[in-house]
């Protein structure tokens, strides 16, 4: 089964990875660039991750708001959750991301589901 992992290169997405090649998946890798101020540092670990598992990593920019607030921005795991499903194929399984204590969120394809 295909699983995208939503991958920011840290920790939480890093076990999503590791859990879901552990389990058989076939995993794929999403980062998004919204224009964070680590996307260079996130970005470059997404990549070395992906290179450590030999996955493939999808890369999206976001342009938007001429200016990124520091601290939480409202609304960004959403808006995540949106960009990375753009890298669903219809036959995709599952879409996963890591968020924070490890906690491990799975969303299931909706075509998978009809």
């Amino acid at each position: 089964m295909e699983t995208i992992v939503l991958l920011s290169g840290g920790i939480d997405s890093s076990c999503c990875v590791a859990f879901y090649r552990q389990t058989g998946h076939e995993v794929k890798g999403a980062f998004v660039d919204y224009g964070q101020p680590a996307n260079k540092r996130e970005e470059h670990s997404a990549r070395a991750i992906a290179a450590h598992y030999a996955i493939p990593l999808d890369i999206t920019r976001s342009v938007g708001p001429p200016q990124i607030l520091d601290g939480e921005i409202a609304g960004r795991n959403a808006f995540l959750v949106f960009a990375a499903m753009l890298h669903l194929r219809p036959e995709s399984g599952l879409m996963a991301l890591g968020i924070h204590a490890l906690l491990i969120m799975t969303v299931q394809s909706i075509s998978s589901s009809t």
